[in-house]
């Protein structure tokens, strides 16, 4: 017991956001919101000093999970918040850490410990980042700054997270990956530049999706225009079948034994969870990814082995990978799950069953089209 007093005082002396003196209202929440995105964005942007200017693209899959961006100060993105969370649930969930997390004091031991373990895990992460040459420096004497600009980004996004959960709305790990996914969004479908950055001449045409539909009509070629809006036509039934279906209720029947001939209906939304265990989950294994990935760069195979075009062949990496799947399959499977989608919003919503079931299975064979060839806007 004195021990764990003297860690928690330890822990009250680390740096925090104060608490709110009274519930903040929605402009007060909208405020911290929009100050902690624009900062994100903009620490997106800054390139770390000293790196190696090398492609990223291997781990632009893991950047959107991660809500990160690769050779800048958000390089680590929320990896050390979503790997601390993990561990410490894991220890005080199994009754390893014996925390009651009803009282306040377990509590604050949680919390603050969280904190801590993403400042360090920031550190740690950092150092394997540059050491195992996914953000490798220009030279070795860079080593340590560039390991101090990316920890110094992950600790800031500690503090980002703590500052949207008590002054803004949700928590940062959700907002950082949807502020990052919505530039890409942005950047795809607007784009009016060239991949090399410059503006279209001869010979050339836009990157964002929209600019380049137009110039494509504007070329007498709509079949190339409507396959480059393909995207963005799956990007908006994807939000259109995600705010629907969150918007259903399912009325559960309630009797009371107390008083008989008495009942009513209970709403509960049929989709009840959030995207957090998700986000966590998907987090995680990037991680894992991202540190097979960087050890099999060094020639040490202990997670995994992978091939010229990066996919896992082997190891621990390749068990947790899902496997691919050809085109006849992957056609099957998602005019099946959707399908299934639509008769179950048809049993919920007491409408036609074989009316869903038929706009299921063309939405099906449509977005297997659209993420064979184009993969969505994100």
């Amino acid at each position: 017991m004195a021990f764990e007093d003297t860690y928690l005082a330890f822990l009250q002396k680390l740096p925090g956001v104060t608490e709110p003196p009274q519930t903040p209202n929605f402009k007060t929440r909208l405020k911290w919101t929009g100050l902690v995105i624009v900062a994100y964005l903009v620490m997106t942007q800054i390139t770390v000093f000293g790196v190696d200017p090398t492609g990223y693209e291997q781990f632009r899959f893991l950047s959107i999970l991660l809500g990160s961006e690769f050779g800048s100060l958000m390089s680590l993105g929320i990896g050390p918040i979503v790997t601390a969370a993990i561990i410490l649930q894991l220890l005080v969930g199994s009754k390893i850490i014996p925390w009651d997390m009803q009282t306040e004091r377990g509590k604050m031991l949680f919390q603050g410990s969280q904190k801590f373990l993403g400042i360090l895990l920031a550190l740690i992460e950092a150092v394997i980042y540059v050491g195992m040459g996914a953000i490798p420096p220009s030279s070795p004497e860079f080593f340590w700054i560039v390991v101090g600009q990316i920890a110094l980004g992950g600790v800031l996004v500690v503090f980002m997270d703590e500052l949207v959960s008590k002054w803004g709305f949700g928590s940062g790990i959700g907002l950082f990956i949807v502020a990052n996914v919505s530039k890409s969004m942005m950047i795809r479908m607007f784009n009016p530049l060239t991949q090399a950055g410059t503006f279209p001449g001869p010979g050339t045409v836009p990157s964002g999706a929209i600019p380049f539909a137009l110039t494509a009509i504007g070329a007498g070629e709509p079949l190339q225009a409507f396959l480059a809006m393909l995207p963005v036509i799956a990007t908006g039934l994807v939000f259109v079948l995600v705010i629907y279906a969150q918007a259903i209720r399912v009325e559960i029947p309630l009797a009371f034994g107390s008083v008989r001939g008495f009942g009513r209906r209970w709403p509960l939304k049929f989709f009840y969870t959030s995207n957090i265990p998700v986000i966590l989950a998907a987090a995680m294994l990037a991680n894992v990814q991202l540190m097979a990935r960087s050890l099999y760069s060094n020639g040490i195979e202990i997670l995994g082995t992978f091939d010229a075009s990066g996919n896992p062949t082997g190891g621990l990496v390749y068990l947790l990978t899902p496997p691919r799947i050809d085109s006849v399959a992957g056609l099957m499977i998602f005019i099946g799950l959707f399908i299934l989608v639509g008769v179950l919003l048809a049993h919920f919503t007491k409408k036609d069953n074989l009316r869903f079931g038929i706009v299921g299975a063309i939405i099906g064979a449509f977005a297997w089209y659209a993420f064979a060839f184009s993969v969505g806007l994100s």
